[in-house]
């Protein structure tokens, strides 16, 4: 069974902290790409797809599990 995953993509920002204590990446500029079959979906895509946001190289590459926050 084909399962569908989106990758949201969160860029041209910061890491920082907030006031209370949290982590929070700001300015958050959002692309979602979306309806990836999980099972063909390639690492070297996903790693080289700051290419097609505008970007000429990345100095980091963070990501995030659903459901945990940033300082996980």
């Amino acid at each position: 069974m084909e399962r569908l995953i989106d990758i949201m993509f969160h860029h041209g920002g910061e890491l920082r902290w907030n006031d209370d204590g949290s982590q929070v990446y700001e300015p958050d500029n959002k692309y979602c790409l979306a309806d990836n079959d999980e099972d063909a979906m390639d690492v070297f895509f996903v790693r080289n797809y700051y290419k097609k946001l505008g970007y000429d190289k990345i100095d980091e590459c963070f990501w995030q599990v659903p459901g945990t926050n940033l300082e996980n």
